[in-house]
């Protein structure tokens, strides 16, 4: 199926485009424009097979968080506390 496969190499895309300065602490400006919209696009492409639209809306509000919304607060939380940036590192490992 072709939007399974859109949809991984868009990850792919998104894995070797993304801002790993950023959310590591070592930029203030976040660069990462590519990776997130590649990110986006795929999550809108699985949600496109999903039966309901509450599913479809429930996928792309976790890809908003998780993708838009999750590396600054990597990004804060490495600058400000070393423990808070492990703690979570941990929790979502």
């Amino acid at each position: 199926d072709t939007i399974w496969a859109l949809a991984i190499l868009f990850l792919f895309i998104h894995v070797f485009c993304n801002d790993y300065r950023y959310i590591n602490g070592l930029s203030e400006k976040h660069t990462g424009v590519v990776a997130v919209n590649a990110a986006t696009f795929s999550s809108v492409l699985l949600a496109s097979r999903l039966p309901s639209s509450l599913h479809a809306f429930s996928i792309l509000a976790l890809s908003m968080l998780l993708f838009g919304l999750y590396p600054i607060l990597r990004h804060h939380l490495k600058k400000f506390t070393v423990d808070g940036f492990l703690a979570l590192t941990w929790v979502l490992f």
